[in-house]
């Protein structure tokens, strides 16, 4: 549990740190996933999601936004879409390499599984979610619908997003969480 808390902390002292996303106005990379994505490679979904969620409450509750509450299950299903392909890539570890080649590919291959994973399952869910979200949600906030010729031109900037941010999250991640795994002698065996 402290673990959980400290992680949310740092997560939460992280959101206010955005980076402009220059092909998609009004949308920014946040650094703030980072912890949440290193709780789920060192302690796993439970612990990870449990820091999505406090993260989360905190957000809304520290820096609130015209979204409002419809923050809570959009950041939500984005985390989720991560963790379902994590999931995925640690089946497919587990399949494909057995004990001996583990060892062997332990530094190149879980890290390329859960990122290609993670970027295929962001990509797809956050697609309908997204669709979802502008369409049906966010007009009760904006107090106007935005026709499907507004949302789907903006398709290919989500797209776009939701591929960058994992390829450049995931990665950094998996190796802060096994730098954090070999100095300090916790986390699971995938790292």
């Amino acid at each position: 549990m402290a673990i959980v808390i400290v992680f949310t902390a740092l997560s939460l002292v992280l959101e206010p740190i955005r980076i402009p996303v220059l092909f998609w106005p009004g949308q920014y990379f946040r650094i703030t996933e980072l912890p949440i994505v290193i709780v789920y490679f060192l302690f796993g979904f439970k612990a990870g999601f449990s820091v999505a969620l406090l993260n989360t409450i905190g957000h809304i509750t520290i820096f609130p936004e015209a979204t409002g509450i419809l923050a809570l299950p959009w950041f939500l299903a984005v985390v989720l879409s991560l963790f379902i392909g994590f999931e995925i890539a640690t089946r497919v570890v587990n399949r494909t390499l057995d004990r001996a080649h583990l060892q062997e590919n332990r530094k190149r291959k879980p890290v390329f599984y859960f990122t290609t994973f993670g970027i295929l399952t962001r990509v797809t869910i956050m697609f309908f979610v997204d669709y979802g979200m502008y369409r049906f949600f966010l007009p009760l906030v904006i107090g106007r619908t935005l026709s499907d010729i507004y949302i789907f031109g903006l398709m290919p900037a989500m797209i776009i997003f939701n591929i960058i941010v994992p390829l450049i999250l995931v990665p950094t991640a998996y190796f802060t969480a096994k730098v954090i795994c070999t100095n300090m002698g916790i986390g699971n065996e995938m790292l």
